[in-house]
């Protein structure tokens, strides 16, 4: 099966709910070897979802067991034309669904309906994981009155989607704007990894030691409460686009771009953003020595857009480029790194 969500402006599938919907449609392979369309992929089933008022989904995360929690912002009150036991918080809200992906049908799986998550602020979901039983949701909210970015952490139940409320919200606030760009949750341990951009050490403030964005890795344990942090930091603007947890217990990926130079790298981007990956342990054993960031791309304008494990021992690494095509047009590559970070793919030239 392939799952497929879409945001969309109008009537699409079965009844537009209200300004910007979102969809959900997924995909079956036709395995028959005699049928007209072995081979092929052939819709199962697609259904429009939304408040009344305006959605826009950010991201999916599927789940393995047939589940698809979709993410992101509204400014609607209520969702699928169903009041449900809270509504929108103030402002713009951050929303959760998850949909149980069936043979042929989509199920809303919360029976409480959708979520609505945020503040009197203006908010939205960011990013989301999915672990045996919590989930974690990285909310983004921006004050009306001073627009300062400030983000918080919050644990939900996979089963009911109500709040956990044994765990306490991890806040980051700092006198600069915080921006979120990944969660990861660690399925053995429950603790949680956060990534975010920030002028500003985090998560208690002061200034990075460049003056500049930065990236920070926060890792909280299942109380809520930062245990560990790593930044990644050039002379320049550095910009965190994913981070995966790798096989090896306690390793992470961190993948972005930026326009400065890392320790032992040379810019290759005469104006634009070099692509980049950090591999590193977070244990505080002394054994513990991974720590690699690898700096790569063209003369022109590179960024890494995802990071996948493809196994115990390679990386899959997902970049555009702008250099090849000679005439702006992006080139999207797929790059082979080692667990450890050592780059196994050719770098073009």
């Amino acid at each position: 099966y392939i799952g497929v969500v879409a945001n969309v402006d109008g009537l699409y599938a079965d009844v537009h709910r209200g300004g910007g919907d979102f969809i959900v449609a997924v995909f079956k392979l036709d395995s028959e070897e005699l049928s007209p369309t072995f081979g092929y992929y052939q819709q199962q089933s697609v259904n429009q979802y939304g408040s009344n008022d305006d959605d826009f989904a950010l991201g999916a995360n599927f789940d393995g067991s047939g589940g698809v929690y979709i993410f992101g912002e509204t400014n609607g009150t209520e969702f699928d034309d169903v009041g449900g036991i809270e509504s929108n918080n103030g402002g713009k809200d951050g929303f959760a669904y998850k949909i149980d992906l069936l043979a042929d049908t989509q199920v809303l799986a919360w029976r409480n309906g959708p979520r609505f998550i945020g503040t009197s602020d203006e908010d939205k979901i960011v990013a989301l994981d999915a672990g045996r039983s919590d989930v974690v949701v990285l909310v983004e909210t921006e004050n009306i009155a001073t627009t300062d970015k400030d983000l918080f952490a919050l644990n939900i139940s996979s089963s009911s989607g109500l709040n956990l409320d044994e765990v306490p919200r991890g806040i980051i606030s700092s006198v600069q704007d915080d921006t979120g760009e990944g969660i990861k949750i660690d399925r053995l341990n429950s603790s949680s990894y956060l990534l975010a951009d920030s002028q500003s050490l985090l998560p208690g403030g002061g200034p990075t030691p460049t003056f500049s964005r930065d990236i920070n890795v926060l890792l909280y344990n299942a109380k809520g409460e930062v245990f560990n942090a790593k930044i990644l930091s050039t002379s320049g603007e550095d910009f965190s686009k994913d981070i995966e947890l790798l096989a090896e217990d306690g390793v992470i990926a961190v993948g972005g771009h930026t326009d400065g130079e890392f320790e032992g790298y040379q810019r290759n981007s005469f104006d634009g953003t070099d692509a980049f990956i950090s591999v590193f342990a977070t244990s505080t054993a002394e054994s513990s020595v991974l720590d690699k960031v690898v700096q790569f791309g063209t003369v022109g304008e590179d960024k890494v857009i995802d990071i996948q494990s493809a196994n115990d021992n390679k990386i899959l690494v997902l970049w555009s480029e702008n250099q090849t095509s000679k005439n702006t047009t992006l080139t999207y590559r797929v790059s082979v790194f080692s667990s450890e970070g050592e780059m196994l793919s050719t770098e073009p030239e």
